[in-house]
């Protein structure tokens, strides 16, 4: 079997407990391919907001969770995705963690294998 696309990790994005703050930073930088799929992981002791936009609360994760985003679990075709360049950005709810760390996980559909 010929395969036309294949399934290519991004590296991973971090910040540490003591970076997050009740001001959305930028958890690692842009998007340099376009995402399929993200995972957004709460390591820490407190409740995270996530943020494509640097301004709303998009994403709540509360201490030690996660979440999968599979933008084409349920569309056909190679159409939806989440653009290069997109940055994500992470807070607290108030309560600053004390242990622990926020990453984001990245899959995209590369090439010919």
């Amino acid at each position: 079997m010929v395969y036309k696309r294949q399934a290519l990790f991004d590296t991973l994005r971090e910040k540490a407990f003591g970076s997050i703050t009740a001001s959305f930073t930028t958890l690692g930088v842009a998007l340099t391919s376009e995402a399929v799929i993200v995972t957004l992981i709460n390591d820490t002791n407190a409740n995270l907001y996530f943020s494509v936009d640097g301004t709303n609360n998009q994403f709540y994760l509360p201490n030690s969770s996660a979440t999968i985003i599979d933008i084409r679990a349920n569309s056909p075709g190679d159409g939806l995705f989440i653009a290069s360049g997109t940055q994500f950005y992470v807070k607290h709810d108030g309560s600053a963690p004390t242990s622990g760390l926020a990453a984001l996980q990245i899959v995209y559909a590369g090439g010919i294998n």
